[in-house]
């Protein structure tokens, strides 16, 4: 695993390795503001769990996100607000009944948030039960977008 990438199971905030501060290069500001980002995609994660009735593993590209923060926050944005689209698509398809919440936890298993740029669009793969989306920052409201996408994929 990678040693900046922070892991939610269950709503459990949950280190994947034992790395100190100084060996993945974060400093004290950075945990406190990725603990702070975590907050807010722990509560998506449990919307998903009641209402898929599954565990969904979530992780944000930390430095790709890191490099954008202050572009992020001049549009009043933050990695949570627009990482959640990619949660919300799939507690979409779960309230189409329990045949989708078994399509959605059979095919997704771990979702990777990352930044995907500016003007390049988002991005979105799904491969071995990772569903990998990079986020397009001038972009805003694309969940209907998402969740076509997800459909044609599962």
């Amino acid at each position: 695993m990678r040693p900046w990438l922070v892991v939610i199971a269950f709503g459990l905030l949950t280190p994947v390795s034992a790395v100190s501060a100084t060996a993945t290069g974060e400093t004290l500001a950075q945990k406190e503001y990725w603990e702070n980002q975590m907050i807010y995609t722990q509560r998506a994660l449990e919307s998903y769990a009641e209402n898929c009735g599954g565990t969904l593993e979530f992780a944000y590209d930390r430095p790709g996100w890191w490099a954008v923060r202050d572009d992020i926050a001049a549009r009043s944005a933050s990695p949570n607000g627009r990482c959640e689209d990619i949660v919300n698509a799939l507690i979409d398809i779960c309230r189409g009944g329990s045949s989708a919440a078994e399509v959605v936890t059979a095919n997704v298993k771990r979702v990777e948030c990352g930044f995907g740029g500016i003007d390049r669009g988002f991005h979105l793969e799904l491969k071995d039960g990772r569903l990998r989306y990079d986020v397009e920052l001038n972009r805003q409201n694309v969940q209907s977008e998402i969740l076509e996408w997800l459909k044609g994929q599962m």
